[in-house]
């Protein structure tokens, strides 16, 4: 298997490097350029990557340096990654869509030396903030440098360590300061000049590098303040690695089609280095908006995706569906329903009957084979993550011939814990627990993980790294649980309200309310969005403060429904909006008409909002603003 050649390794690096070596003239890479698809092999995407490392060292990048990536989905963006991992750096993923402030912040608590940043608006958010703080400044205690309280009750982040900003995609024409920044080719040339003047200086480097060392520092959502940046070594990402073998499916000749954020746990450790530990080749899409359309081109085996990639493919076809004639719409509904029986069959192990094999192959010629065409023709599997995908969905895709895999995980035990496999899956459930790591379900219902992929903690966060890791060394994930009889897990609730979109991303709705609730005239706001395509939110007014507002505006105090009331919140909600990344963003709300109480049982007496008994009693309210 073409894993085997890589199973030993011990760090990212060395992975990288011994794939190159053995798969040398394979294709490792394909992205569109200038309108035509451009094929990278293992050895040319080794010859990149050591170009990018040695321009790291030759900008003095220490052992352990932590490296920012802010950026789309693309192949610079990979060979940002690698060229750290050969330079013994630290890679720091940061989201394209997050705003100026999130990305000092994050820039601030890694410590950034060097950041790799896509284009002109990207590269707007760091000069914004450092431009400034470029000038001469006095060093850091070492306890501010270690982000240790700095006595005053709070944590101090230390003093901004970024040195140097590499822009790829873009020439900067002189708008950036020169201090601090320098395009691509720019690296790529002192790069040049600097192996000539030190040829061993990345084996030196990777000698140094240790399997417990942190390879990656990967940003989640916090539920009450900041994010926090989860620790992975070499050695959780790769123990990962060697775990997944037993549950992908992976084979020489795969086509993956990426289009996930590379600072997402699951297309950085699982897609990305899976691709690389498997020896399988990666087609980037050209943006998320194309994927649907680029999938044709690529004709991938595989790829991992969120629910709302086949939710949209699955309202698309039947949007095209009902502006058929009646017996096109009768044919679909019949050749789909076909494979679904068959289908059932196939899972449930039981025989399928002559007749109706005869009908599931004039099904297929007539309409599943399109539906299969669509995304190529060569798809053995999808893997869905991040958030549930409706089992009618999954029944639907597979009745036409392609199967789509649930898995679940974290990023704090490196994406992945559990997970259904080609041969052995259940719709409903996310699997059962890889090899190698112990998944277990705690008295209170609560997911427990231990293993080799658990992380070591939050950066510079004790406290919280104490509460997410036992003294026993299981990691609570903050989701409630169950095994069926056969050892799959189902998620059956959140233990805590962070939300996952349909897209994927996670979000502290907590962090949303309370920017809203800044304004004096809003009492409360309830954030909803869980698996849904976007966020919404309930919200109440402040009495006193409406009544001021509705007499100087010349409505009755009381009357919600007023369009001066509704564009006195949207203005809370819109100055909310500006601190937050798109996908934070609440785009619909609606105002009650009451204050929230604890006589209808909405607050808890120390006056905190009981979630699910509100999104509960508005249920209907919710759902509407979702209808269009």
């Amino acid at each position: 298997m073409p894993y085997q050649d890589v199973a030993s390794t011990k760090t990212l690096g060395e992975m990288f490097q011994k794939r190159c070596e053995v798969s040398g003239p394979a294709l490792a890479a394909r992205q569109k350029q200038g309108g035509v698809w451009r094929d990278t092999t293992w050895r040319d995407y080794h010859a990149e990557v050591e170009r990018v490392a040695f321009g790291l060292l030759a900008l003095g990048l220490a052992k352990g340096d932590a490296v920012a990536v802010l950026g789309e989905t693309c192949h610079t963006w990979c060979l940002a990654d690698l060229g750290t991992m050969l330079a013994g750096g630290v890679n720091v993923g940061i989201y394209a869509t997050n705003t100026a402030k999130q990305c000092a912040y994050i820039l601030k608590d890694s410590r950034a030396r060097v950041a790799f940043v896509q284009g002109r608006d990207q590269l707007a958010k760091i000069v914004a903030e450092f431009r400034e703080q470029s000038a001469e400044k006095p060093v850091a205690s070492s306890r501010e440098r270690n982000g240790e309280p700095d006595g005053h009750g709070g944590r101090t982040l230390p003093l901004p360590d970024l040195r140097t900003v590499i822009v790829w995609g873009e020439k900067l024409n002189g708008e950036a300061p020169t201090e601090f920044a320098i395009t691509f080719d720019e690296l790529l040339r002192r790069g040049d000049a600097h192996r000539s003047a030190h040829p061993n200086a990345i084996d030196e480097r990777q000698d140094e590098v240790e399997p417990n060392d942190t390879a990656l520092l990967i940003y989640t959502s916090g539920t009450t303040g900041p994010p926090k940046g989860a620790v992975l070594s070499h050695a959780n990402v790769l123990s990962f690695q060697r775990a997944g073998v037993g549950i992908f499916d992976f084979r020489p000749d795969d086509m993956s089609f990426v289009f996930l954020p590379m600072c997402h746990a699951a297309e950085h450790v699982v897609g990305f280095y899976g691709r690389i530990f498997h020896g399988i080749a990666g087609t980037f899409a050209t943006s998320l908006e194309t994927v649907i359309t680029e999938v044709k081109d690529v004709r991938p085996t595989l790829f991992g995706s969120v629910p709302r990639i086949f939710e949209k493919v699955y309202a698309k076809v039947n949007t095209e569906v009902e502006k058929g004639s009646p017996v096109k719409r009768a044919i679909f509904r019949w050749a789909v329903d076909v494979g679904r029986r068959v289908k059932a069959k196939e899972r449930a192990r039981e025989w399928v009957p002559p007749h109706l094999a005869v009908q599931h192959r004039v099904a297929d010629k007539l309409v599943l084979r399109k539906v299969r065409e669509a995304f190529g023709g060569r798809v053995r599997a999808f893997i869905s993550g991040a958030a549930p995908i409706s089992v009618d969905i999954l029944e639907f895709f597979h009745a036409c011939g392609m199967l789509v895999l649930e898995a679940y995980g974290l990023t704090e035990v490196s994406a992945v814990c559990t997970g259904n496999k080609i041969d052995d899956y259940r719709f409903g459930s996310v699997g059962k627990p890889i090899p190698g790591v112990d998944v277990r379900i705690a008295p209170d219902g609560e997911i427990i993980v231990k293993g080799p992929t658990v992380f070591s903690g939050y950066l510079n966060l004790k406290e919280a790294t104490a509460e997410a890791i036992d003294g026993d060394g299981w990691f609570h994930t903050g989701d409630i649980g169950r095994f069926d009889s056969d050892g799959y897990l189902y998620i059956t609730d959140r233990k805590k309200n962070l939300i996952v979109t349909a897209g994927g991303k996670n979000v502290a709705p907590a962090n949303i309310e309370n920017l809203v609730k800044a304004d004096p005239i809003i009492s409360q706001v309830i954030v909803h969005g869980d698996r849904r395509n976007f966020l919404t939110a309930l919200v109440t007014v402040d009495k006193d403060e409406a009544a001021r507002f509705a007499a100087a505006n010349g409505f009755a105090a009381g009357d919600m429904s007023h369009p001066k009331m509704r564009e006195r919140v949207q203005k809370a909600i819109d100055a909310a909006n500006a601190e937050l990344a798109r996908y934070e963003q609440v785009r619909k709300f609606v105002i009650l008409q009451d204050d929230l109480s604890q006589e209808s049982g909405e607050l808890t007496p120390t006056l905190k909002v009981k979630r699910k008994v509100v999104e509960e009693k508005y249920r209907a309210v919710l759902d509407r603003m979702y209808a269009d």
